[in-house]
């Protein structure tokens, strides 16, 4: 079943459907972060992966140089890189997500070997001398960068093919979130958040044929009934869905997120009018902000507090990686304005992989006590 496969996609960093890709003589490129343009990487005939450090267990190499008070998500990731997780990549994209990550990629650049690797830096505010200057100096140079290296050629034509895969994607993506949030759901959080993730790893024409299946499949399906609460979760990057299990283990389900692994990725599709460089900038410098934006936090407020009041949340549970400086600000603002409106919130701090899964079923289960239910 499509269904079944698309959970399984996600749950390693090297899968068949990039083998496949290799065997054919395709190459691939990581990047990290939701800021990272896609489509830029796909008009180039190159495979776009998100990094991410699944079966990671420790940090002892990335510990020799980094400190212990560093991000753990980047520790992890370092760690990954440095254990020759990413030799199968023909490049790498890093994006000035924060100053952690930012600090680990000077790291990178000079301990892991990889044919290209650069980093992107994206403004933290929004004017338009900002965005002109990321256009010229990140997107275009992201450009002319990967077609000198790979010999390629990125044309309107390939930007525009690329384009409208990945608005494809968005839609059907779009579709899955509706049948999980729907007053009657389809489809629990923990299989919507693989089913998603399965998009990071593999072509996204691929993807978007095994999602259409996987949509039928999923649309035939009994709704979900035995459930305690209509949970919206939030916070740090979860690109392994350990947490969203143990809320649904403890009786929630997860009817919403604003993740940058999930919704805040995943919507606002690229105009598919005019320049189509210009367009895909404009989309990945405009689209759902998320921490590291400065001077918008409204504009974030609101979009918790919409997804809250549109999926029909009874609680919010909002994440923190250890270190994580960005979402140690926001979590604490998007409590106090969710508790303004009637839902309440409980914030957790946690690694980046989660051990003491007890110590978090305890917490999220008396959560519940409190919601009443």
């Amino acid at each position: 079943m499509a269904t079944e496969e698309l959970m399984r996609i996600g749950e390693t960093i090297y899968n068949k459907y990039i083998d496949d890709w290799k065997k054919g003589g395709g190459r691939v490129i990581g990047y990290t972060c939701s800021y990272a343009p896609e489509e830029i990487i796909q008009a180039a005939g190159l495979l776009p992966i998100r990094m991410k450090a699944t079966g990671s267990s420790e940090t002892n190499r990335a510990d020799v140089y980094m400190p212990k008070f560093h991000c753990l998500f980047s520790r992890h990731l370092l760690d990954q890189g440095l254990s020759k997780a990413f030799d199968f990549m023909d490049g790498a994209v890093f994006v000035n997500s924060c100053d952690q990550l930012r600090r680990m990629y000077d790291v990178w650049n000079k301990v892991v070997d990889l044919p290209y690797q650069t980093i992107m830096v994206m403004p933290y505010s929004y004017d338009k001398e900002d965005f002109e200057w990321y256009l010229d100096n990140e997107v275009k140079r992201l450009k002319n960068d990967l077609e000198g290296v790979y010999k390629v050629k990125i044309t309107d034509e390939t930007l525009n093919k690329a384009i409208t895969v990945c608005n494809e994607t968005r839609d059907l993506q779009a579709r899955l979130y509706a049948m999980r949030g729907a007053k009657e759901p389809k489809i629990n959080g923990v299989d919507t958040h693989k089913m998603i993730l399965a998009s990071t790893s593999m072509p996204k024409d691929k993807y978007n044929e095994m999602l259409k299946s996987a949509l039928d499949e999923i649309e035939k399906k009994a709704p979900i009934t035995d459930y305690r609460a209509r949970i919206l979760i939030g916070g740090s990057v979860i690109d392994q869905p350990e947490l969203i299990k143990i809320v649904e283990d403890a009786g929630g389900l997860v009817v919403a997120d604003v993740l940058c692994t999930g919704t805040r990725w995943t919507m606002d599709k690229v105009e598919t009018n005019g320049d189509p460089l210009y367009a895909v900038a404009k989309r990945y410098y405009d689209h759902q902000p998320c921490p590291r934006m400065t001077f918008v936090y409204e504009r974030k407020r609101d979009f918790v507090l919409d997804m809250a009041k549109k999926y029909q949340a009874d609680g919010a549970i909002f994440s923190k990686i250890a270190f994580c400086d960005h979402h140690s600000g926001d979590n604490v603002l998007y409590k106090e304005d969710l508790e303004a409106v009637g839902v309440p919130t409980l914030l957790l701090d946690r690694d980046y992989r989660i051990t003491d899964v007890g110590r978090f079923k305890t917490r999220i289960e008396a959560f519940f006590e409190k919601l009443g239910k």
